[in-house]
């Protein structure tokens, strides 16, 4: 999860950083240079979206990875499954209560 944490940060940062790119370019474009800056701009926000769409089915393939062994587990020892569910509730509960 830590991971996922700062990689969301970092492309939190080089989607700031392609925001002040593309301001800078159509700052700097005249209007008959526009064709230039749009083509720089299109490029750098190509490769945000292709960077955004593998970031994000790595995480559904690593979420999907994580499923399957946690049904793995549950139908290969169910009795110990319920006993954690069990005393995972019971903690839950204890918690509740004493803010209460």
């Amino acid at each position: 999860m830590a991971t996922t944490q700062t990689q969301i940060k970092d492309m939190q940062k080089d989607l700031d950083q392609i925001k002040e790119l593309l301001a800078d370019n159509l700052a700097k474009t005249a209007p008959n240079g526009a064709s230039k800056g749009a083509e720089k701009a299109e490029a750098v926000a190509r490769t945000a979206g292709e960077n955004v769409k593998t970031f994000l089915s790595d995480r559904r393939e690593q979420i999907g990875h994580a499923k399957d062994a946690c049904e793995t587990t549950i139908q290969n020892r169910p009795f110990v499954t319920t006993a954690a569910a069990f005393v995972g509730g019971a903690l839950l509960m204890s918690l509740i209560k004493r803010r209460s």
